[in-house]
């Protein structure tokens, strides 16, 4: 998965679905599929996708506030955080999990739409 400047489109929307103990599966509005890690890695710098729901740890988030209304993604099967790749601010970035550093590339703006 990679970040992309932002727009109204479906590709760009998720929805967090609560699953247990206060973990959210997120599925993209356009394929209906879920945020996951590559390989249900729990390794620092591995890759985000989307995937088919296969129940896995590694398809569940648990939600923390970050401060001045941003909040970290934290992955249940690893207990890292979901960023950017070098903290890079270019469209075409790939995302991944990391250690918890508090950059600003482990900080997610959640917002609703309509």
């Amino acid at each position: 998965m990679v970040q992309q400047s932002a727009d109204s489109s479906v590709n760009h929307q998720w929805q967090l679905v609560a699953a247990e103990n206060g973990y959210y599966k997120i599925f993209n509005r356009n394929s209906g599929l879920v945020l996951g890690i590559n390989g249900a890695s729990t390794a620092a710098g591995a890759t985000a996708l989307q995937w088919g729901d296969t129940l896995t740890a590694d398809h569940l988030w648990r939600v923390v506030d970050a401060g001045g209304g941003y909040r970290k993604l934290v992955n249940k099967n690893s207990g890292l955080v979901l960023g950017v790749k070098d903290g890079s601010k270019t469209s075409g970035a790939a995302t991944l999990q990391w250690n918890d550093t508090g950059t600003l590339d482990h900080q997610w703006s959640l917002v609703q739409v309509g």
